[in-house]
């Protein structure tokens, strides 16, 4: 928008145009709020983070910016090379990422839409993504050559990410479409610094990234017929974090919030302040996610149905509820990769596991915000229940085990089993300990991103989120006696 077409007033301001601006836009301009929207840079514009979680389907589905998603074509998480002709993905067989955090142990692997296949995401070049969210924005009236792995597999094209073999840092290996992937190094700070001091040259960015690529194998096997595009690009360490999401008349979302990142190279354009995480990809969520929260506590706050103190406690408390959320399980796979020598995704001590499910739960449950009270000892001990979500299992061995014990001990709604009941179950079968470890574990992470009860039951201070087009808001949740 041009100075000239700026308006004079408006009820509503949004500034930022990014995934949690566009989203929260959208969503109050649905509701027929007069909403403006500034942006200081020209879309498309480029942004890092082009893995998608399978939540951002029904975030957009509420805005009405899935099917154009699905339209423009992007990659696919999935098997099927035809997959961009299902738009109920009906057809999908499996999607997911490989992750070798370990260089010592063979991958592990997350099927992130099993098993229901309607819970496919996406690959996406970001510019033209968040080009796409804006318009739609404007659209509802708001002013404004590398090899793949797995191939023939159930796991063809998925996301590789592996860990360096010195333990300095991981990798990223992100399948496009257009036949082109993205291939990023993450380094802590100080081991970037120490490793371009022995640098020399006309380019050094581009010699330490090389270098970095001979540390991650798998990265490099995937590449080997590729032909390098562009010129490798690089950001330093930003890590922030807002002391409050919102105040009077105000809401912050997206990456205006928080924002957590270390040193990357990356050779696809041009790198700015980004939030990355190496397992979730959780950057557009918490935008969506913030940015639905923003909407929502706003309208309510316009339309009555809470006072702007209790709305803006609200927003401030999903938010950071989120951010733990995907803090703690952020840090459990940085552990992994900076202590390869130490099975930290293999082995828990069952006492650790035992009073990490009872710090987790009101975290998991929405109960708890971000506390400055909370020990190293505590942290630790979260961390390493999380570990067990991204253990080292895959589809074949939920098969197998599925096979010899008891489904409901498999099922989804299944009950919470403590490391005790899970080691008397497996009667000293590994692979089946392994199994129904990782199952109860991720009973309670896979809330990050289940749609269903973090936007239509989770409470905070007695309101929730009411999810329906022209009634968007904040309601009272019933005290049960």
């Amino acid at each position: 928008m041009s100075a000239a077409e700026i308006p004079k007033s408006t009820n509503i301001l949004v500034i930022g145009g990014g995934p949690a601006g566009s989203y929260a836009a959208t969503a109050l301009a649905r509701e027929v709020f007069e909403v403006t929207l500034l942006e200081r840079e020209r879309f498309p514009r480029y942004h890092i983070g082009e893995s998608m979680l399978p939540s951002c389907r029904p975030f957009m589905r509420f805005i009405g910016a899935e099917q154009k998603v699905i339209d423009y074509g992007f990659c696919v998480k999935v098997i099927d090379s035809q997959c961009y002709q299902y738009a109920d993905c009906s057809q999908l067989k499996t999607a997911g990422a490989a992750l070798k955090f370990n260089q010592t142990k063979r991958e592990g692997y997350s099927d992130f839409i099993n098993p229901d296949p309607n819970k496919a995401a996406w690959n996406v070049v970001r510019a033209e993504f968040d080009e796409i969210l804006l318009r739609n924005a404007s659209d509802n009236d708001v002013r404004t050559g590398a090899d793949m792995y797995g191939p023939r597999t159930s796991r063809e094209n998925a996301t590789w990410l592996e860990a360096l073999t010195d333990e300095s840092g991981w990798s990223w290996f992100i399948p496009l479409h257009g036949g082109r992937v993205s291939v990023g190094i993450v380094l802590k700070e100080e081991s970037s610094r120490a490793k371009k001091a022995s640098i020399s040259g006309p380019d050094v960015n581009a010699q330490h990234y090389h270098n970095q690529l001979q540390l991650v194998p798998g990265v490099m096997q995937l590449l080997s017929r590729a032909t390098f595009l562009g010129e490798v690009k690089s950001a330093g360490d930003y890590s922030y974090s807002a002391t409050g999401y919102a105040g009077p008349n105000y809401r912050i979302a997206g990456d205006a919030g928080a924002f957590a990142s270390i040193t990357f190279m990356s050779v696809d354009g041009i790198l700015k302040h980004e939030q990355i995480d190496p397992f979730f990809s959780s950057g557009v969520h918490l935008a969506f996610s913030s940015g639905l929260s923003a909407a929502s506590s706003i309208a309510a706050s316009i339309r009555g149905q809470c006072t702007e103190a209790d709305a803006i406690k609200f927003h401030t408390d999903k938010t950071g509820t989120s951010y733990t959320r995907y803090l703690l399980v952020v840090l459990s796979a940085y552990r992994q990769i900076t202590s390869q020598s130490v099975p930290v995704l293999s082995d828990i001590e069952e006492d650790n596991f035992d009073r990490a499910f009872e710090f987790i739960r009101p975290i998991i449950q929405g109960a708890a915000d971000t506390d400055p009270t909370v020990t190293e000892e505590m942290l630790q001990a979260t961390t390493d229940f999380c570990e067990h979500a991204l253990g080292l299992t895959d589809p074949e061995m939920h098969e197998a085990v599925a096979s010899r014990i008891d489904p409901q001990l498999m099922a989804e709604d299944g009950p919470i089993l403590g490391p005790k009941d899970v080691a008397a179950i497996a009667g000293g079968d590994e692979e089946t300990e392994a199994v129904l470890r990782r199952i109860n574990s991720r009973k309670a992470v896979e809330s990050l991103v289940d749609w269903q009860p973090n936007f239509r039951g989770e409470s905070f201070n007695g309101l929730s989120i009411f999810l329906e087009r022209g009634n968007l808001g904040l309601r009272r949740t019933p005290v049960v006696a």
